[in-house]
């Protein structure tokens, strides 16, 4: 919702932010699937650091926020 917020597109000028959510979308799904099928450690925090699927998620993430809102 605050990626389509009218707050949101006045401040950066475009709704491109929109196309952030499929990552996000994305590791919480994985990390929920993790979850529910007991295949996460007990430590969930450091598995999130270990699961590469949902550091990618992240990395590409945080590289699409950048290059829409320092572009």
């Amino acid at each position: 919702l605050y990626t389509v917020s009218d707050n949101v597109i006045e401040k950066f000028g475009n709704n491109y932010l929109v196309s952030t959510v499929p990552f996000v979308v994305y590791g919480m799904l994985f990390y929920y699937l993790k979850v529910c099928s007991q295949e996460m450690p007990e430590d969930h925090a450091t598995a999130l650091f270990e699961s590469k699927p949902i550091l990618i998620a992240v990395i590409l993430w945080v590289l699409t926020c950048a290059l829409i809102i320092y572009r």
